[in-house]
């Protein structure tokens, strides 16, 4: 459910609240402690570049604003503050400052998308093996890390090894993106037993033909719909991730996609602009400055922050990453199949492998890169 109008200024207080008090427990001086709190605030609006939350989703006794961040109440949200209270210096709550992991867990796909990131490393259809990849997921436990997307290939070509992983992770949030490709109900029933937060479903159009042709698949939009639908009658959080191509990026698409979004019931809308990576290595893809403003004001416009119960919560990523460069190795790392360490889903540059190395030596080392000079990101830098 959505949630919004005198509410949500409740919930806020509550949250502000709640991290105060987290803020207290390290820094006993009231005025040392509200200025962490401030900071903390501070580092979230600038972010959103001072976008008001305007709207929750309550789903299973939580209260959610973004995909990535844990809902609240629950441990998992008081360790991303405690997390971010780390990040400013103190560390009685431990030294991780990593929130979120992409853990690729195969690379198996039915699909033959235009965007596919690992397209050019896919002629290895291996899964890894189970046992190492239990091992990644608790070293990620025991790290402190509050939340973890799966990720592939496609995560339910092998759904009873996903199933197991989900499990394992315990108390974190966890999360699956997925095309949706047989995403049935009893699929949808299973996971959310298992412990699964919620499934992101690739939705590169609002036109079926053209989800279709941009999947490589005649039944991809199909799936997409009935997965989104299954997750939903579940109880599962669903978010729909758009890859807004310069084809695709005019304000009419957006404003059918949103209308789509909306009539399927959907949670979240994640916009992301298209990389040069994978099968769009090397391809003049790379958004105008006009249709990056379009998606800026599209963003911030109340046509997408509409106070009503049915309008999605839109997140625009690339936003951050442009004007503060990207979380690598600061707040995400991406996982792939065999444990080695990558910056993010679309810079396979790593060289360490997580079970060999420390996660905070392993950041330390990914945080020091320059985005600048990484040609994936070029794209978007200038």
């Amino acid at each position: 459910m959505i949630i919004n109008s005198v509410l949500i200024f409740l919930i806020k207080g509550c949250i502000r609240f709640n991290m105060l008090f987290l803020i207290l427990s390290v820094y006993p001086n009231p005025r040392k402690a509200f200025t962490v709190f401030q900071q903390i605030i501070s580092l979230r609006q600038s972010g959103a570049r001072n976008r008001k939350v305007k709207k929750f989703i309550r789903q299973g006794g939580k209260f959610h604003q973004a995909i990535n961040l844990p809902g609240w109440p629950s441990s998992q949200f008081n360790r991303f503050i405690k997390n971010e209270i780390g990040r400013l210096g103190n560390s009685a709550y431990g030294t991780n400052r990593l929130q979120t992991v992409f853990f690729e867990t195969t690379r198996l796909c039915r699909f033959n998308c235009k965007h596919c990131s690992i397209a050019h490393i896919n002629a290895d259809k291996s899964n890894g093996t189970m046992v190492m990849h239990e091992d990644v997921i608790t070293k990620i436990k025991d790290a402190g890390i509050p939340h973890i997307q799966f990720t592939g290939g496609e995560p339910l070509e092998d759904f009873d090894n996903l199933v197991k992983l989900i499990k394992l992770t315990g108390k974190m949030e966890s999360w699956v993106l997925s095309s949706g490709y047989e995403l049935s109900e009893e699929r949808a029933r299973i996971i959310k037993k298992s412990g699964l937060t919620g499934v992101n479903i690739s939705l590169d159009h609002w036109d079926e033909q053209e989800h279709n042709k941009f999947r490589g698949s005649k039944e991809a939009y199909s799936w997409a719909r009935k997965a989104i639908l299954n997750c939903k009658q579940a109880g599962l959080l669903v978010s729909v991730s758009l890859c807004a191509t310069k084809e695709f990026t005019t304000k009419e698409n957006l404003r059918k996609f949103v209308k789509l979004s909306q009539e399927w019931g959907v949670h979240f809308i994640r916009v992301l602009e298209p990389k040069q990576a994978g099968n769009f290595a090397n391809r003049n893809i790379r958004l105008s400055a006009k249709q990056r403003l379009l998606l800026e004001e599209f963003y911030f416009s109340d046509e997408c922050d509409k106070r009503d119960k049915l309008t999605p919560i839109l997140m625009y990523p690339d936003l951050l990453n442009r004007e503060k460069c990207c979380g690598k190795g600061e707040r995400y790392i991406y996982v792939d199949i065999d444990g080695v360490v990558h910056p993010c889903p679309f810079c396979f540059t790593g060289t360490s492998n997580i079970l060999e190395v420390d996660i905070e030596s392993i950041c330390t080392k990914l945080s020091k890169e320059d985005c600048i000079n990484c040609n994936v990101y070029e794209g978007s830098l200038n």
